[in-house]
């Protein structure tokens, strides 16, 4: 198909590092998936195209493109893709500077890596949540965030590094 051509011309230039043309070959890529009706593929390029804006600094062309991945993970129902596109969104979030906005996405990412037991992005979600809690001053919350995430990371084998951070935030706290 056309539009998987556009989709590996993507990647060939964002190996070579022009991220430009990379993009412009996503665009190219996401338009013909829409013209198909091809709401996976469509979800996965959308992925990409809000990535490569969060590192070219525009968080909001970035949220535009994390929220048609989500509408389109909904479509399929594909729970995975919609775990991905919420965690995208509250980056993007993240990036503006939307506090509620982010912790909400957040949440919505928790719950759907919970429900489908993605230790790793359970993991990791409920430790971002812990930093966010903990930059807004709720340190109640961020604790337990971390702790929680401290649990899970048992499971994963990757404890060290949610302890080194609690034991950051008890400093903080002390």
């Amino acid at each position: 198909r056309e539009s998987k051509i556009y989709n590996v011309m993507g990647d060939i230039y964002q190996r070579k590092g022009d991220q430009t043309k990379a993009i412009s070959a996503f665009l190219v890529n996401a338009r013909l998936d829409e013209q198909l009706g091809d709401a996976r593929s469509l979800a996965i390029v959308s992925n990409r195209l809000g990535t490569y804006y969060r590192k070219l600094h525009n968080p909001q062309e970035a949220l535009n493109w994390f929220e048609k991945q989500l509408e389109q993970a909904i479509s399929l129902p594909d729970l995975e893709l919609q775990r991905r596109a919420w965690n995208g969104i509250s980056l993007a979030h993240q990036d503006l500077g939307n506090y509620d906005q982010t912790l909400y996405s957040l949440k919505r990412e928790i719950k759907l890596a919970s429900d489908f037991r993605d230790l790793s992005a359970w993991t990791l979600a409920l430790s971002r949540q812990g930093f966010l809690y903990l930059k807004n001053n709720h340190h109640s919350e961020a604790v337990l965030s971390l702790k929680q995430a401290i649990n899970l990371s048992k499971a994963i084998g990757k404890q060290a590094q949610f302890y080194s951070q609690l034991g950051k935030i008890r400093m903080i706290l002390n």
